[in-house]
């Protein structure tokens, strides 16, 4: 009887088990470079040279949240928060204070003025009229920190831009100490809307008041970010060195990757001989190469910068798995190649699909992609093939 201890003898595996050993493959990839990534990661932030771009993050996030605080264009939901309320929140805030000063203003009792509604808090000023406070005090007492172009009012420019925006004639406002209200008519129409959503008159109202306040926000804001000197410089820093930040994830990222590609691919196939990974060990599948040679190292090279291409989804997706929507700039932005790296799933979708495609067909003896290119053929080491002499000298016994 023959020994089959010889792979040449052993049948090829199927290609179920094949799968099986590749997934497996890429999970353990995946795991491993996670477990690296938070390794090297540790390492990198220990630097002096991370620390440093960390400090100046910091210090310019938080002299940007003080532009945000000076101007009152914009409030954080909470004093701990870094979530701002926005544009559409503080406009209709804008216009519910509109209503409440302006129906006090023109003397209605507070027995007509909902007290349910209604509070002390919404009271209109000119400090806590954002837009008004911005246009009309922050920019003219900081105007020598304004680049050239920047747009300069006065309280009659203001009130033509409300007037022209909001279509609402100047006669229809009562102008008191360089602010404005509405007339009676207007605050109890506006009133009954936006309480009880009665009166078309006051729908209308507050859509045009409504949008005039919130368009003016977003292009007080776009003046802040294109002339406002502290903000521009501050904003600059903030934003070299997250593009800096980004890029040592990436190469925590990639340290960790290629670390584990090595290991899986490299020095364990090595250790165990004839090319076996982790997975293909649990499979019991081994390779053998065609020309009946051994296996080698530079074979092991080549089949490793292979799985280095095949596994690149998992870049993108380690990020994805540890940082969930936070990780979108890190998908964005370009780690090698200038190449976005949400994009680098695509060299692994290729290789995948392809190797799928040759392992359906019988042309190419189902072989994967990486049994072709690098001339060898994954067998089972559980099953064994007889030669044509040793099939007759079966028989015979």
């Amino acid at each position: 009887m023959k020994n089959y201890n010889d792979l040449s003898f052993n049948a090829e595996a199927e290609n179920k088990k094949k799968w099986y050993a590749s997934i497996l493959d890429h999970l353990l990839s995946f795991i491993l470079t996670i477990l690296f990534y938070f390794l090297v990661v540790i390492i990198f932030d220990s630097s002096s040279l991370v620390k440093n771009v960390k400090t100046k993050i910091s210090d310019s996030q938080y002299e940007l949240n003080k532009i945000v605080m000076n101007t009152k264009l914009d409030y954080f939901v909470s004093e701990n928060s870094f979530t701002l309320i926005g544009s559409d929140k503080i406009a209709t805030d804008y216009v519910k204070k509109l209503v409440y000063t302006s129906l006090i203003e023109n003397n209605v009792s507070d027995d007509e003025i909902s007290k349910e509604f209604y509070t002390s808090s919404d009271l209109l000023t000119k400090e806590n009229d954002s837009l008004y406070y911005y246009q009309l005090m922050f920019k003219i007492e900081n105007s020598n920190d304004y680049n050239a172009g920047y747009k300069k009012n006065d309280f009659n420019s203001y009130l033509n831009d409300f007037v022209n925006k909001s279509d609402i004639n100047i006669e229809r406002l009562i102008i008191k100490d360089d602010y404005f209200y509405l007339n009676l008519e207007d605050s109890k129409n506006l009133d009954a809307y936006i309480r009880r959503g009665e009166t078309s008159a006051g729908k209308t109202l507050n859509t045009s008041i409504h949008a005039f306040y919130y368009q003016s926000l977003l292009e007080s804001i776009e003046e802040v970010k294109s002339y406002y000197k502290p903000y521009i410089s501050s904003n600059d820093i903030y934003l070299k060195n997250e593009s800096m930040m980004f890029s040592y994830r990436h190469y925590e990222l990639l340290i960790a990757y290629l670390l584990s590609i090595i290991i899986l691919y490299f020095i364990i196939p090595l250790f165990f001989k004839n090319g076996v990974t982790i997975s293909m060990k649990a499979f019991k599948i081994a390779i053998i190469r065609k020309d009946k040679k051994e296996y080698s190292v530079l074979i092991n090279l080549y089949r490793t910068i292979y799985n280095v291409f095949k596994n690149v989804l998992l870049l993108p997706l380690v990020f994805l798995i540890l940082y969930s929507i936070s990780a979108r700039p890190l998908l964005v932005s370009s780690l090698i190649f200038n190449i976005p790296l949400i994009f680098y799933p695509i060299f692994s979708i290729i290789i995948i699909l392809i190797s799928f495609i040759l392992s359906m067909l019988k042309k190419t003896d189902n072989e994967l992609l990486d049994e072709i290119l690098f001339r060898y053929k994954i067998v089972d080491t559980t099953s064994f093939i007889k030669a044509d002499n040793e099939e007759k000298g079966d028989e015979n016994e």
